[in-house]
């Protein structure tokens, strides 16, 4: 090993010092997916449904878990498939509002909806005062 590792130049090293770690780290993130190893029951179990914890997704259950307003403002592809059961958990949430969306090109793109960006301001303010902007879906 020790060989192998002083026959490498300047630039191999450098990448093998960085590639070996990250991969192993790769590997343990792989396998704790298998296994589904979460972080806990925080009362709203999405990870079944297309949600992944991102570091948005995370920042969204931490915000929910202090019961502050969270406003979504959706863009998806497939938000009327894999995603339609997580709208429908959300929506029941207390704190969890939603920014007016429309589905944007229903033959195209049919389990698709986008938010009404123009009425994110209203949406915020409505969120922060405890109410949803209605209606949540537009026509």
């Amino acid at each position: 090993m020790i060989q192998w590792w002083n026959s490498l130049d300047t630039f191999a090293r450098i990448y093998a010092f960085i590639a070996i770690p990250s991969t192993l780290v790769l590997i343990v993130q792989t396998i704790l997916l298998m296994i589904g190893l979460n972080d806990g029951d925080d009362g709203l179990d999405l990870t079944d449904n297309g949600i992944t914890d991102t570091p948005v997704c995370m920042a969204a259950k931490a915000h929910l878990r202090s019961d502050r307003p969270l406003l979504i403002t959706l863009a998806s592809n497939d938000a009327l498939s894999a995603n339609l059961r997580n709208i429908g958990t959300l929506l029941s949430r207390k704190s969890v509002f939603f920014t007016p969306m429309v589905q944007d090109d229903p033959v195209s793109k049919p389990h698709s909806l986008v938010a009404d960006f123009s009425l994110v301001p209203e949406a915020l303010e409505a969120a922060m005062e405890g109410r949803q902007l209605r209606p949540i879906f537009l026509k």
